[in-house]
């Protein structure tokens, strides 16, 4: 019999209507209760604070990496249920933080627990099925919702409301859910990330700018003296910024890690097409870091835990050079 962890920090997927709108309401315990009996899987909760998705921090998804860690010392696989608005995040920095490759799927819900055509309790069950199933116990973090399964690398939230609201641009799903069989179609070979045993500070301050139309460069001259320990520049096309921005940035890259990553959904950011001023090779030449496949809120995620490694300008350089 399968033994799975299951934890539940809010999220849709747990919210009931109340009289100010929809409110998180359901723990583990009582998310379980929506779900047809689980043959053949022992189920062992743990009760954690439930929350919106979008007020998750670092922290908190720290401290749940480490009961993760802990709880597959006795468990077989974890579900960890979650609201959407973070769920790419929090999957991918899950999959730096915790140590094991046996499976932790991520999953929540479009619609709440009281709401017409629900779709948690599918989820949920999904996610049980997957944690569950014998030939998929070296997965790592992945993302199930919908009847699909995400590489946490790639998925991202692209709909507000419907269903099918996570995709992986580029690679799509690594498997799909189908007359209650998993079926692992592919996986993305994908570059060997950090994990949370030799973390040794607190999780620095790194900034998000995304870059658009006629923008100037005030708020890159404020970010240094606002106490950020890097920059993560979202940019537009293959890696490009107005010139305005390049002297800014180069004085920046000599003070902090910076890392250049695309507002593009598909694509890399390139790095010896495109030589004109502000383009990817001249902000590269002066010490930019390339995101490669990553999206701006990753890239985000992986400078932090490498900051709070300690990890040096040449580490944290060779990192991003390798995520292509």
């Amino acid at each position: 019999m399968s033994k799975v962890g299951f934890i539940s920090l809010g999220g849709t997927i747990s919210m009931e209507q109340s009289a100010k709108g929809r409110i998180p309401k359901l723990g583990a315990s009582s998310l379980l209760q929506t779900l047809p009996q689980l043959s053949d899987i022992e189920v062992i909760t743990y009760e954690t604070p439930m929350m919106p998705g979008a007020s998750l921090d670092l922290k908190l998804i720290n401290n749940i990496a480490q009961l993760i860690n802990s709880a597959l010392e006795e468990v077989d696989a974890i579900v960890l249920a979650q609201g959407t608005d973070t769920i790419e995040e929090t999957a991918f920095l899950l999959s730096l933080l915790t140590r094991s490759d046996k499976p932790i799927v991520v999953t929540g819900a479009m619609r709440g627990a009281d709401a017409v055509s629900s779709d948690g309790p599918a989820n949920l069950m999904n996610a049980f099925l997957i944690a569950s199933t014998k030939g998929v116990c070296d997965l790592g973090v992945v993302v199930a919702l919908n009847e699909e399964i995400h590489s946490p690398y790639f998925v991202t939230k692209t709909h507000t409301s419907s269903l099918g609201a996570f995709e992986s641009y580029d690679v799509g799903p690594i498997g799909f859910i189908s007359e209650g069989v998993v079926n692992i179609t592919s996986l993305p070979r994908l570059p060997r990330f950090p994990n949370s045993s030799s973390i040794e500070r607190a999780f620095p301050a790194v900034g998000l700018i995304k870059a658009s139309l006629g923008e100037d460069a005030r708020v890159l001259e404020a970010a240094a003296e606002l106490g950020y320990e890097g920059l993560v520049i979202e940019a537009t096309g293959a890696g490009h910024l107005s010139e305005k921005w390049v002297k800014p940035l180069a004085d920046l890259a000599q003070k902090m890690p910076v890392v250049l990553a695309t507002r593009v959904p598909k694509g890399k950011v390139h790095t010896r097409t495109y030589g004109f001023s502000g383009s990817e090779m001249d902000l590269l030449s002066r010490d930019l870091l390339p995101s490669g496949y990553l999206c701006a809120l990753k890239a985000r995620l992986l400078l932090i835990v490498l900051l709070a490694q300690n990890k040096k300008r040449e580490e944290i350089k060779r990192m991003f050079y390798q995520v292509y």
